[in-house]
């Protein structure tokens, strides 16, 4: 028979000391997957009031996707950023960010240099129409616009508007 040994005020048993390890680390857990929940429910936007010339109107065929490079640094020249770029006519155009709107993983455009394909992230496997509409998720949200201006010629994208 297993003797007890009497505990003085302030002590802590180990069954309660494992107890409470065992709940922290679970409500730890917990939080974790509530944090990553939110961030797939309500991804954070981004926005720019600033614009860069990512070319000029001759430079891009109609209807075909063609990514652009942004933010790029004055030191090593890395792009920080990006976007999809499409001409619908000499004055409209359509910019998408380059990131996905499920995780942030950049996406490709499947139609090389043809205007039929689609936009598709190889993180997860979300696939997009030209148009930024969810056709396969998980993601769920369209990809966000970009805005787009042209002046002499030059197109110039921005900041995250939708």
């Amino acid at each position: 028979m297993a003797h007890s040994v009497p505990m003085t005020p302030g002590e802590i048993s180990r069954r309660r000391l494992l107890t409470t390890g065992v709940f922290g680390l679970g409500g730890l857990i917990g939080l974790v997957y509530i944090v990553a929940i939110l961030r797939y429910i309500i991804p954070v936007g981004k926005s720019s009031s600033s614009f860069e010339k990512v070319g000029t109107v001759s430079d891009f065929q109609t209807e075909v996707p063609k990514r652009m490079p942004l933010g790029v640094t004055r030191t090593n020249n890395q792009p920080t950023g990006g976007a999809w770029v499409i001409k619908h006519s000499p004055t409209s155009f359509t910019a998408f960010d380059m990131h996905c709107t499920h995780l942030n993983c950049p996406y490709n455009w499947t139609g090389g240099s043809s205007p039929q394909g689609v936009f598709a992230c190889p993180c997860h496997g979300s696939v997009f129409a030209k148009d930024g509409q969810v056709i396969q998720g998980p993601a769920f949200i369209p990809l966000w616009k970009r805005a787009v201006t042209v002046k002499n010629s030059n197109v110039l994208v921005g900041g995250i508007i939708s």
